[in-house]
């Protein structure tokens, strides 16, 4: 059976290409040879999307740790702060090569600070989707004991029932705080 945190993903994906009105979708033209590619890329869980170490158009999709080299399609790049592709103005490519001729993200990303309360992954709690505590639009997601802090696309908050960033209308915050976007 498929992992649940993958699908999660997807989903996360998809909602977010509707309401940023972008092909957030890991989708795309596979590349002809991903062996081709100089990088021995190991996945680093599972199934998920990550970013190519050096060039900010590509990205691997792994399904039960096997890599495939990917291709973002038209001239999207990939996200580091979503993990899906997304135009060039607004794609953070931290330090991996953007294509020339592409435009320079028009907004520079946030910087992370490191305030936010590790969420405790041990051994014995299930890999999955876990709601923060002190904001309704983050979650933290839990790989084999490693916690991993995530937030959804403003205004879009995590629906715990759904383990997916939601439209507020659909999702039940409880005491977890609103941010005001």
């Amino acid at each position: 059976m498929a992992n649940p945190t993958f699908y999660n993903t997807l989903a996360t994906a998809i909602v977010a290409s509707i309401v940023l009105g972008t092909n957030a979708m890991p989708s795309s033209s596979l590349m002809k040879n991903p062996n081709t590619d100089k990088n021995d890329f190991v996945c680093p869980g599972e199934r998920g999307f990550y970013p190519h170490p050096e060039n900010c158009e590509l990205y691997y999709g792994c399904w039960d740790y096997i890599p495939t080299l990917v291709q973002c399609p038209g001239q999207q790049l990939f996200d580091l702060r979503y993990h899906g592709c997304n135009w060039p103005e607004l794609t953070d490519c931290g330090n991996r090569t953007r294509p020339e001729g592409y435009p320079p993200t028009t907004t520079p990303p946030p910087v992370e600070q490191s305030t936010v309360k590790p969420y405790p992954c041990p051994g014995n709690v299930a890999d999955g989707l876990y709601p923060d505590s002190d904001d309704c639009s983050s979650y933290y997601r839990c790989v084999h004991g490693v916690s991993y802090h995530y937030t959804c696309a403003n205004p879009l908050l995590f629906n715990i029932k759904s383990e997916a960033c939601d439209f507020r209308s659909n999702v039940d915050c409880g005491s977890r705080p609103i941010p005001s976007f």
